[in-house]
Order: structure tokens, then C-alpha cells, then sequence
């Protein structure tokens, strides 16, 4: 229960556009998680992060941003619905019935599904 997507709805219920936006005293980012199925690889999905982060100064001024490009691949346990991924070790979790998929502790909203 919670824990992620299970059976033969899996690859769509982790498919699509998923963003995230932070805030902070120093800095703001906007990241974007594009997920999609491998399709050489059983259970394994291609992740594309794209992220923009700008540094607050203490007088409040937003400097250049600084955009950044990930490809992730991430394993699936089908008996979990969690997603591995490989490189870091990344624990992925997906919340199918609210629209959301965790990477470690920041949470990204879906905004897209990608059918497969």
C-alpha cells in the first residue's frame, strides 16, 4: 500500500514529465524528470533530469542561471513498484494515486504521461 505501482500498469503509471520546484534562503531550482521505458531492458527505465538553479545574493538579486543535464537509469522491483537507480543508488518511488514520484526525500508533481 503506498509503496508504488504494481502489475501490468506499471509502465504507465511511472511514464511522463515529472517536475519539482524549491526555494530556499540562497538559492531557487526547477527540476524536470522525463521517465520513460528502456526499451532493451526488462523492468529498467530511462530518466532524464534537466535542472536550473540560481544562487540568491544577500542583497536579494538572482544571479545567471546554471542549467544542468542528467540521464539516469533506474531498475524497477516489480514486487515493490520502487525504482533503483543505478549509477548513485537512488532510491525512486512512485505514488501512482497522487501523481507524484520521489527521489530520495524531494517530490515531484506529474504533469505528463507519456503511453508507452
Amino acid at each position: 500500500m503506498g509503496c508504488g505501482p504494481t502489475g501490468k500498469d506499471t509502465p504507465s503509471s511511472i511514464t511522463g514529465t515529472y517536475v519539482n520546484h524549491a526555494e530556499g534562503e540562497y538559492s531557487i531550482s526547477d527540476d524536470t524528470l522525463e521517465v520513460s521505458p528502456d526499451g532493451t531492458r526488462e523492468h529498467t527505465y530511462r530518466i532524464l533530469r534537466r535542472s536550473t538553479f540560481r544562487r540568491i545574493a544577500e542583497d536579494g538579486t538572482h544571479g545567471d542561471p546554471v542549467h544542468q543535464r542528467e540521464e539516469w537509469t533506474a531498475v524497477l522491483n516489480p514486487e515493490t513498484g520502487a525504482l533503483r537507480e543505478t549509477r548513485k543508488r537512488r532510491n525512486i518511488t512512485v505514488q501512482p494515486e497522487s501523481g507524484t514520484l520521489t527521489v530520495e526525500k524531494r517530490e515531484y508533481r506529474k504533469i505528463t504521461t507519456d503511453q508507452p
